[in-house]
């Protein structure tokens, strides 16, 4: 099974471990920004062409996001694309 990007070792000195949790933090904020600023776009799209016969659906917040720790099932997640039955 794949390591998560993040993934702590018990070798490491506490200070990296403390380092790899603020950067999970981080990366989870700009992918929410990202994720905000890619729907903000597409809504403008959609509403400048109406006769596009597109419907932009907002899922967003849908599923509960996992851990970003975690390996494996957590959230409504299976794993990094795939959400669960109950996702």
């Amino acid at each position: 099974m794949a390591r998560p990007f993040f993934d702590d070792h018990p070798q490491q000195p506490p200070n990296v471990v403390a380092r790899r949790a603020q950067h999970r933090v981080q990366a989870v904020a700009v992918c929410a920004l990202e994720v905000h600023k890619l729907f903000a776009l597409l809504s403008d799209v959609v509403a400048r062409r109406p006769g596009m016969n597109v419907t932009l659906v907002d899922t967003r917040g849908t599923l509960a996001r996992a851990l970003s720790d975690g390996a494996g099932e957590s959230g409504n997640w299976e794993n990094e694309i795939h959400p669960t039955a109950h996702g």
